[in-house]
């Protein structure tokens, strides 16, 4: 990326900062995104100045386009913060109008004035007097998109009647940001001021709020003078600040070497929309992405690595390829996250068997293999080949995480490794794929039975560990069960994962695999009741499983012990190497 000199900075405050400009965030940006930490932090910097232990506060960077066509400074980098701030003077406008409504018998008309005075000088700040337009628009307006859904939501929340103001949609991150953001600031604000004892106390607080704000916030505006400048001075700056991630600072670079702006924003909102606009998720997305296609890096050195010069997006052609493969890959990614979300995300395996590893691998949270998935997808591979493909990625990860509890770093780039090279062809089949994950990555018989024959487990009534444990015990006990566990342990929630034997076992042997099992749930009341090793056979002999009905014969000749778990330990060890 060419060097650019960064124009010389000007320092603004809140009041004049509004006055001297009008602001766009352009159609490529991203939506607001602060949350509940960021805003706490807003807040406790303010409280400072209200409470006199600062006299100001710098509030950041900017990093803007002078458009002079449009007479608008277009927001490269700072939209957060100047969004919050529009959202902090409407919550301070609205908290007026309260005491106004609710106090005009118990304040006098110099109060009711200054608050009157208060409402003009942020509608002065939030619009602009030549124009009548508001000095901030969060979504540029397009041809194409003429609705600014999101620009009109937040007019309605920072201009009208917030009472009228439609619920948002609880899925949506960036409507929910914007309301979670309002109705905090409001809500602190109100806190603070009721505090104070009367009506006439709790306006001048509220003018003080208003007026410590907008003179003692400032911010640093670098402004330039044509777009591509202003991505370049964004990147050079490394912009700081936990409000943003590698999924943003990675779209700012796909739009810097884009030459068709709204037809590439257009696509990114595209992919962005199926992630439900979570800036987190879109940066894993595009991390097991580039996994599959070019290499596996951590977090921190995904934009580097995307924009280095010798990388695969570096020009206009491998941005639109790199937008193209995002939203090809996007619905697959989604499934792999969240199978069970809708129809959609089910339907898209096309393969029962394909859709039941899925969903059992998400149950665990197993999402190492998602660069696999991916590439095969790239490929076009067959649903049948996919579900030959998994069941050795299932062998793998049960064998290498699940008994051995080796680190996950070699597994995740082992996987990594065989994605890339069936995205790149150098697998080029079925057969070939199941060699090198046999060669590179499965765990041997000897090392798996000898981890095996002393693994424990937590047997946790909900979440990753429960089912965890649930799909171990099934695949091992299922052959002696004319039952389909994914449906009745996994769909419908039939089982719970209980221990055999409580009595006269010793502490160690507790929480062995061999000691665990699965109950139908109506049962499981009884089984908690009982006190002996007979009331306990009682309740297993209920069970429709073989197993437990052997268990409870065990159980009653007083056969199950330190050293039947052990046995049942090394059998379950024997029965494993041949299932993974």
């Amino acid at each position: 990326m060419m060097a650019v000199q960064i124009p010389q900075p000007s320092v603004f405050r809140i009041d004049s900062l509004f006055k001297d400009n009008r602001f766009l965030v352009p159609l490529y940006q991203r939506n607001y995104a602060w949350e509940s930490s960021e805003i706490d932090d807003f807040w406790r910097d303010l409280s400072m100045l209200i409470e006199g232990d600062r006299t100001s506060h710098f509030f950041g960077q900017m990093v803007t386009f002078n458009n002079t066509e449009k007479q608008v400074q277009e927001i490269i980098d700072g939209q957060q913060r100047l969004t919050t701030v529009t959202l902090f003077l409407a919550a301070l406008r609205d908290l007026a109008k309260t005491i106004i409504a609710e106090a005009k018998n118990d304040i006098g008309e110099n109060e009711q004035d200054d608050l009157r005075v208060l409402n003009k000088q942020v509608r002065d700040l939030l619009v602009d007097s030549a124009t009548g337009k508001p000095t901030l628009v969060v979504e540029e307006q397009t041809a194409q998109d003429p609705q600014t859904p999101i620009q009109h939501y937040f007019f309605q929340l920072t201009h009208q009647d917030t009472e009228s103001v439609p619920d948002v949609d609880p899925h949506q991150q960036p409507y929910k940001n914007l309301r979670n953001a309002y109705d905090t600031l409001l809500k602190q604000l109100k806190k603070a001021v009721w505090r104070e004892k009367t009506w006439a106390m709790r306006a001048r607080l509220l003018e003080r709020f208003y007026d410590r704000f907008t003179q003692g916030f400032y911010v640093v505006v670098i402004s330039a003078l044509n777009q591509r400048e202003a991505f370049i001075i964004f990147e050079t700056l490394n912009t700081r600040g936990k409000d943003l991630t590698a999924a943003d600072i990675i779209k700012n670079h796909v739009m810097y070497i884009s030459n068709d702006l709204v037809t590439a924003n257009t696509q990114w909102r595209k992919m962005s929309d199926y992630l439900k606009g979570d800036s987190d998720r879109i940066t894993r997305f595009i991390r097991t992405y580039w996994a599959a296609r070019k290499t596996l890096v951590q977090v921190s050195a995904l934009y580097r690595s995307l924009s280095e010069t010798n990388a695969d997006l570096s020009d206009a052609n491998q941005a639109r390829e790199f937008l193209t493969d995002l939203n090809f890959l996007v619905p697959v990614y989604d499934a792999l996250e969240n199978p069970r979300a809708n129809k959609a995300n089910k339907e898209i395996w096309n393969n029962d068997s394909l859709y039941r590893q899925v969903d059992i691998l998400a149950r665990m949270r197993v999402i190492l293999y998602y660069p696999i998935m991916l590439a095969m997808w790239k490929r076009g591979m067959k649903t049948q080949e996919m579900v030959l493909i998994m069941n050795k990625v299932t062998s793998v990860f049960v064998r290498h995480r699940m008994i051995r509890n080796d680190t996950t770093n070699k597994l995740e780039s082992g996987y990594a490794n065989i994605a890339r090279r069936i995205w790149s062809g150098d697998l080029p089949n079925v057969d070939a794929i199941l060699k090198e994950m046999d060669e590179k990555l499965i765990q041997s018989d000897d090392a798996v039975k000898a981890s095996f024959s002393v693994l424990t487990k937590e047997g946790k009534k909900t979440g990753q560990k429960k089912w965890s444990l649930m799909y171990m015990l099934t695949e091992l006990i299922g052959p002696d069960e004319d039952i389909d566990f994914y449906d009745s342990a996994f769909q419908d929630d039939d089982y719970q994962l209980v221990q055999v034997g409580e009595n006269n076992i010793g502490e160690e042997y507790l929480e062995y695999v061999g000691n665990w099992t699965i109950l139908e749930k109506h049962l499981v009341p009884k089984l908690e009741k009982a006190e002996t090793d007979e009331q306990r056979a009682e309740v297993f002999d209920q069970s429709v499983l073989q197993t437990n009905k052997k268990r409870a014969a065990a159980l009653r000749r007083g056969a199950w012990d330190d050293d039947a778990i052990l046995a049942q330990q090394q059998e379950f060890a024997n029965q494993a190497v041949t299932i993974w």
